[in-house]
């Protein structure tokens, strides 16, 4: 059986009309008893006050003027004498044993509820003397009939109460949620449309603001992830479309039976060729792809010790150019196998643009906390107009549209920097060549 839920909204409504209704009626309830109280307590001092009075009075050896019927709802007050044989001098006001009791000094003097000329009532007992209690009595259905109004009057207003306080429940339900149904309506468009330009305008500085401006750089996030694959597919696309031109003439001109043996040669190395250099564009493009998020393998690296690795592995690809490196000890946190890719891509492009028997410089050094990787080389340099776009993928210099390569190697560059929380730029120092920098975060 499927589980029905409540939404958010009716919980929240149905919590709001609950708090207030609760209130509402607590505070209603709490009038009621203090006004009760009230009155009877008025009601209970006055009787208390008379019979004070009479005691007084007696004890002074004057007679006490007793009352008539008690047919009045207020004062003046019913008075009868009441001695120990239940006789009474009134007889409006009931004798029972209490006030017996009283008479005959055995019971302390007492508030009760009882019947006066057919009206509720209160009276007072207190004890007079010389074998004699005093009984002081007002009606109280007066009072009754008040609280009994009241008792109508509150239960309309707690009623009223009750359905206003859940109108303000929607009504705050509805105007707090609804920030949130923009947010849902949205993610629901973004997800049916695919529309990662769409944004949500969303004034204020309240936690709602704030979530919907975090969703907003999400989206933004998204829509430049998405724009950057899209634009990695098509750049990859096109740069393989070259090299796989190459290989279909290559095949088909190998399975054409008319080449001689020279030309089967060439044309079988230039099929290799090819193929390498597909293999190596895909395997930039893989890399590229994966991201600029730190795998799980950070630890302390020593950049020098690497760099000095590199630079003999570079010496031995490229014989004709030399390495003078000049490196201080340097330790920062990364993964040794994308800085070591970092580092081969650099010293792989300062080679293949130094001249026959050029010097490619590496220096390593420390300054404000922070490490600067700089390799220089000695050829023409980047033009002003290449300069801003040579880390961009797949893009070639003018000077570089003859070389080997995919230009992915300085986007791989930058990539694997911004990953470590570095900083990569290039520039042309003073005199000949080109100097690429990355700047690391010190350990």
């Amino acid at each position: 059986m499927k589980e029905r839920r409540t939404s958010i909204r009716a919980r929240l409504a149905i919590s709001v009309g609950g708090i207030v209704s609760i209130i509402v009626i607590a505070a209603f309830v709490g009038a009621y008893v203090i006004v009760n109280n009230t009155l009877y307590k008025s009601l209970d001092e006055a009787l208390i006050r008379q019979a004070t009075h009479l005691t007084h009075v007696a004890n002074r050896g004057d007679p006490i003027a007793l009352s008539g019927q008690c047919q009045f709802p207020v004062a003046p007050a019913c008075v009868q004498v009441t001695t120990t044989d239940g006789d009474a001098d009134g007889g409006v006001l009931p004798v029972t044993a209490d006030v017996v009791a009283v008479a005959d000094g055995k019971k302390d003097a007492f508030l009760s509820d009882v019947s006066i000329a057919g009206f509720a009532g209160r009276t007072y007992v207190a004890p007079l003397g010389d074998d004699r209690a005093v009984q002081v009595g007002l009606r109280s259905d007066g009072i009754e009939h008040s609280l009994a109004r009241l008792q109508v009057l509150l239960v309309i207003l707690t009623g009223s109460g009750v359905v206003l306080s859940a109108l303000v429940g929607y009504l705050v339900a509805r105007g707090g949620l609804r920030p949130i149904d923009r947010l849902t309506a949205a993610a629901e468009r973004i997800a049916s449309e695919h529309d990662l330009h769409y944004r949500i305008h969303l004034p204020g500085t309240d936690e709602l603001a704030r979530l919907a401006r975090a969703f907003n750089t999400m989206l933004g996030e998204l829509e430049s992830s998405e724009t950057a694959q899209r634009q990695l597919v098509m750049d990859a696309s096109h740069e393989l479309f070259t090299p796989l031109t190459s290989i279909r003439t290559n095949a088909d001109l190998l399975g054409d039976g008319r080449l001689s043996d020279v030309q089967r040669a060439q044309v079988s190395a230039s099929l290799s060729d090819g193929i390498e250099e597909m293999t190596s564009l895909l395997g930039d493009v893989v890399d590229l792809a994966r991201g600029e998020e730190l795998p799980n393998e950070v630890e302390d690296v020593h950049l020098d010790t690497l760099v000095e690795h590199r630079i003999q592995a570079a010496a031995r690809h490229w014989p004709g150019v030399r390495f003078h490196a000049d490196l201080s000890p340097a330790l920062i946190a990364g993964v040794p196998r994308r800085l070591d890719r970092l580092v081969a891509n650099l010293l792989d492009n300062a080679a293949k643009f130094s001249p026959l028997n050029g010097v490619v410089d590496i220096e390593i050094k420390i300054e404000d906390k922070q490490v600067f990787l700089i390799v220089r080389d000695h050829g023409d340099g980047i033009s002003a107009e290449d300069l801003p776009w040579i880390f961009n993928r797949f893009y070639r210099a003018h000077t570089a549209r003859n070389t080997a390569g995919s230009g992915l190697g300085l986007a791989m560059v930058r990539q694997i920097a911004q990953s470590h929380g570095a900083i990569a730029s290039a520039s042309n120092p003073p005199g000949a060549g080109a100097a690429l920098q990355i700047v690391f975060p010190l350990r």
